[in-house]
């Protein structure tokens, strides 16, 4: 779930917040809309928030024996589909995140496993 607030057509402010496997995670950012009021409309976002999940379950039983949420910024670019000006449209966008050094001194095992670059999609609806 993510809320915006847009005090201006090129600028948005949001929380979000979600189940992340390992517990709640949640972040809080910005977006900076290039072109507003066309169809197409590219974004530059950052935001800080849970950005890593470590979950570690038993084989068999998939019990979960360790589980981490780490915390640290996060940067990206993509693109609204815009239907009309303010109305229903989807988002779809790739996320840098810059990881804590805790993920790796924690979890040494898990760097060749951590995507660098994340893909994002959603469906924004005004309310």
């Amino acid at each position: 779930m993510r809320a915006d607030v847009r005090p201006i057509p090129e600028l948005s402010a949001f929380a979000g917040a979600g189940y992340a496997f390992a517990g709640i995670g949640w972040n809080l950012g910005f977006a900076c809309r290039l072109r507003p009021g066309h169809k197409v409309v590219p974004y530059l976002t950052a935001m800080y928030g849970y950005n890593t999940v470590y979950v570690l379950r038993e084989q068999v039983s998939r019990t979960t024996i360790d589980s981490d949420i780490y915390l640290g910024p996060s940067f990206g670019a993509g693109v609204e589909f815009m239907k009309k000006e303010d109305a229903a449209f989807w988002r779809v966008g790739l996320l840098f995140p810059i990881r804590a050094d805790e993920v790796e001194e924690e979890h040494p095992d898990i760097s060749a496993k951590l995507w660098p670059v994340l893909f994002s999609i959603g469906y924004h609806f005004r309310i």
